[in-house]
């Protein structure tokens, strides 16, 4: 594991799908954690800004914690192979976007 550049989805993923029972692991896990909170505050700002008119891309209607989230990304990354190498920020909101659709 020496990909904490995270510039793909399938980089950010694997670094996701780390084994939290290892050092490296940890780091990892905590590094896919960042992203999560980093996409979901980026994300709250354009929602909330008026200059911007951004809709919802998802709508899970609830809190989704960041654990919750790392396991709903990596389960998308790992069944959309061919999205492994599109920008991190749009993989995690198009597998949240999957997983809780706006009707």
């Amino acid at each position: 594991m020496d990909d904490f550049d995270a510039v793909t989805v399938g980089s950010l993923a694997r670094l996701c799908a780390a084994d939290e029972n290892t050092e490296v692991g940890k780091y990892a896990i905590g590094f896919c954690y960042g992203w999560i909170e980093g996409v979901e505050q980026f994300y709250a700002a354009l929602l909330r800004d008026e200059r911007f008119n951004v809709e919802p891309a998802a709508c899970p209607g609830r809190v989704v914690s960041r654990e919750e989230a790392r396991e709903i990304f990596v389960a998308w990354a790992a069944g959309n192979q061919g999205a492994a190498n599109l920008e991190p920020l749009q993989g995690i909101i198009e597998a949240m976007r999957a997983t809780f659709p706006c009707n």
